[in-house]
């Protein structure tokens, strides 16, 4: 084993290599998160930084750790340089981890697997993350700077919950050398339980929303495919959708029951939007939303329309009914 001068000369030559490795993992990673999702500000939380381990943290871990028992900690200490995704989601976790699994960049080993520890321990709750250990099978080049073969870079993957709770535990339960009180533990238990039910919560909710989401976009498509509305607004288009929106899923109305609607009335109502196109109502493809709860639900619509009630008043004569609130 070095001794500590020699670890440290060595350690400090090499922290450029280690930072270059990190900055190759990471823009891989990243390189293919992009053809994965469409936004990534709201997967990636917290800006991912290449974390090359302070000089004093590893000799500390290196040699003055009591459990650390490195014959070459150099080679055997893994983390060296690390870099981290916190993601806003659980399920996104596991399509990150599915691009470090299958990089032909690198080999790959799992260090911390969270999901598995609830599978083999379900009555705990402790410190939960998803780590990686990758390593590069040949000595290559980055940025001038060679990586020799086989350097290992840790990936922690985690949701922003799970972050919050690394950060406030880790370096308490993690690195101190002492016992820690159980009423601590306790109440860490207690806070990390928490965490994994706001995770669980704020997955369903995203579910909700994206399956919003893919109506919005399956009802615009559909009524684009009737009439020509090129000039419509997104934002628009999308607000008047979700003001709807407790119509569509209170009475299970699908684009197909807009679409026979429209189609029965022949070209009437297509023809009298192709003439109010100077009007933002008529512009946007959830008019024919419109038209078809004027006509199904007319009264509740009334009660709660939100926008100025003479362009209904409009819709409501197309179809020839006068619905009012006297």
């Amino acid at each position: 084993m070095k001794n500590r001068e020699e670890f440290i000369r060595q350690y400090e030559s090499e922290k450029p290599m280690y930072h270059a490795w990190g900055t190759y993992v990471k823009d891989a990673v990243i390189d293919q998160m992009r053809s994965r999702f469409s936004d990534l500000d709201k997967v990636i939380k917290i800006p991912v930084n290449v974390r090359v381990k302070a000089t004093d943290s590893i000799v500390e871990k290196a040699f003055y750790r009591k459990s650390a028992k490195y014959n070459d900690p150099i080679k055997e200490i893994t983390d060296k340089v690390g870099i981290r995704f916190v993601l806003m989601l659980r399920e996104q976790i596991e399509q990150v981890a599915y691009i470090v699994e299958n990089s032909d960049k690198w080999t790959w080993s799992k260090d911390v697997d969270f999901m598995h520890d609830q599978e083999t321990k379900p009555e705990l709750f402790e410190y939960q993350s998803v780590h990686y250990i990758v390593r590069n099978e040949k000595e290559f080049q980055y940025e001038d700077i060679v990586i020799a073969k086989n350097t290992p870079c840790e990936i922690q993957i985690r949701t922003l919950e799970q972050h919050a709770y690394a950060e406030l535990s880790h370096d308490y339960i993690y690195k101190k050398q002492g016992n820690i009180e159980p009423l601590i533990k306790r109440y860490l238990a207690r806070s990390m339980a928490l965490n994994e039910a706001a995770d669980e919560l704020f997955g369903e909710v995203h579910k909700m929303i994206e399956s919003e989401n893919v109506k919005y976009t399956n009802f615009t498509k559909a009524f684009c495919n009737l009439y020509p509305f090129q000039d419509y607004t997104d934002k628009i288009n999308e607000d008047i959708f979700e003001n709807l929106f407790e119509f569509v899923t209170k009475y299970n109305i699908s684009e197909n029951d807009v679409k026979k609607f429209i189609n029965a009335k022949g070209n009437t109502i297509l023809m009298k939007i192709g003439n109010r196109q100077d009007k933002i109502l008529f512009k946007q493809p959830m008019v024919l939303l419109i038209y078809y709860l004027a006509k199904e639900h007319g009264r509740e619509l009334l009660e709660k329309w939100y926008l100025p009630e003479n362009e209904l008043d409009m819709v409501y004569s197309d179809l020839g009914d006068t619905y009012r609130l006297d």
